[in-house]
């Protein structure tokens, strides 16, 4: 414990400055998003690392018949209401 003793402080001075807080994604949790947020079927995967930066690329197939690649980042930085706005689509 003596380990984390100066964690706690630097914790509870972060949340109150407001700092955003991250969230690690799965690919399945990305996928899922994905889906509910195009209305469609996913066609294929690949999990992309750009130094420490993971980004999953998901190809999905929308109700009108387009194929789109949607790129998501694996961590989710959340503002302090809990919203995540890390998405990235490409046409």
């Amino acid at each position: 414990m003596p380990r984390f003793r100066n964690a706690l402080p630097c914790l509870v001075l972060a949340l109150a400055a407001g700092v955003a807080c991250a969230e690690e994604l799965t690919l399945e949790q990305a996928m899922e998003k994905v889906q509910r947020e195009t209305k469609g079927n996913v066609l294929a995967t690949d999990t992309l690392h750009y130094g420490r930066t993971t980004v999953y690329s998901i190809k999905v197939l929308t109700p009108d018949g387009r194929v789109k690649v949607v790129r998501v980042k694996a961590q989710v930085e959340k503002n302090d209401k809990g919203e995540g706005k890390n998405d990235k689509e490409k046409r």
